[in-house]
């Protein structure tokens, strides 16, 4: 008997499709997803079907994340769940969107012959996801993630976007730091679709000429902490280097230091915040949070919507 006979309105579909007003389930027996108006439901009626069939929800969660790592991950971000025990290295999160369906494992097995060891896929949904990468003397470079969508593209015509986080301390706070990273890559994607491979550096303008005032001045705040940390030494330094067009002569000898010491405090700069402040995106990126950190040392306010 085709449920259709009962519920004449429902859907009938090979994924899951999680829209408003409709009631979803997974039937292990075919494995096709059902979809219900909720207007066509009883309480007993749904009750009933999830006796006999998996809230789609729940099948979801499962089918996309398998491995107890993938499901700890997953508790982390999205749920109430602790950070996953024994990260000492830092991690980054590299986030990606497929616009068309898929099938998963398609993806994931693409994936295994490019992932290093040790990086775990974490899907958010049917269509987002984000592999966890633990830092280490060679992390995977821009230009092989390139690579790759390009490769994904061409075997599989799938149109998928990433964004290739920085690297985070593994504390109490990369909770945060993974929301921040979300709202860059989905606010940018929106806009530039003509980018396959995003960045900090490529995303954040355009996060922050896109969001209201509230928003643009809580995650500067929360930049400026990340990467300074109040520091307006610090700041000084950055910020007359990056007007200075990343000269190092010159900026060595404004603020009369040898040139070799210099360098070495950009460079640990770069390594901590995974930011490159030597290209022009990095330098523009770096630069706004430059002028919120002035902003907030001389207590003049946030003039952003005046």
């Amino acid at each position: 008997m085709d449920i259709r006979d009962i519920f004449p309105d429902a859907i009938l579909a090979d994924a899951p499709r999680f829209r408003a007003g409709y009631a979803s389930f997974f039937d292990p027996a075919s494995g096709r997803y059902i979809h219900i108006p909720e207007k066509s439901l009883t309480d007993r009626e749904r009750k009933l079907l999830s006796a006999f069939l998996t809230p789609a929800d729940a099948a979801e969660k499962n089918r996309l994340n398998s491995t107890p790592e993938q499901e700890r991950w997953h508790r982390y971000l999205l749920g109430g769940g602790p950070l996953p025990d024994g990260e000492e290295r830092r991690i980054r999160f590299l986030h990606f969107f497929i616009q068309q369906p898929i099938k998963q494992q398609e993806f994931i097995d693409a994936l295994q012959s490019f992932l290093q060891e040790g990086m775990v896929v974490v899907w958010l949904d049917e269509n987002n996801g984000i592999i966890v990468e633990r830092e280490s003397a060679e992390p995977v470079a821009e230009e092989e993630w390139q690579s790759f969508i390009e490769a994904i593209q061409s075997d599989f015509y799938y149109d998928v976007y990433f964004y290739r986080g920085r690297f985070f301390p593994a504390d109490e706070g990369l909770k945060d730091r993974f929301r921040r990273e979300q709202a860059y890559f989905h606010t940018a994607l929106k806009k530039i679709q003509s980018e396959r491979l995003f960045n900090f550096e490529r995303a954040f303008p355009v996060f922050l000429l896109l969001s209201d005032e509230e928003t643009a001045r809580n995650f500067l705040a929360e930049e400026w902490q990340e990467l300074f940390a109040g520091d307006y030494e610090l700041l000084s330094m950055i910020k007359l280097f990056i007007e200075n067009n990343s000269n190092i002569s010159s900026t060595a000898k404004m603020l009369y230091l040898h040139r070799n010491s210099l360098q070495y405090r950009i460079d640990k700069f770069i390594e901590r915040t995974s930011v490159d402040i030597k290209t022009f995106h990095g330098s523009m990126s770096v630069y706004f949070i430059c002028l919120f950190g002035e902003i907030v040392r001389k207590g003049d306010g946030f003039p952003l919507g005046g």
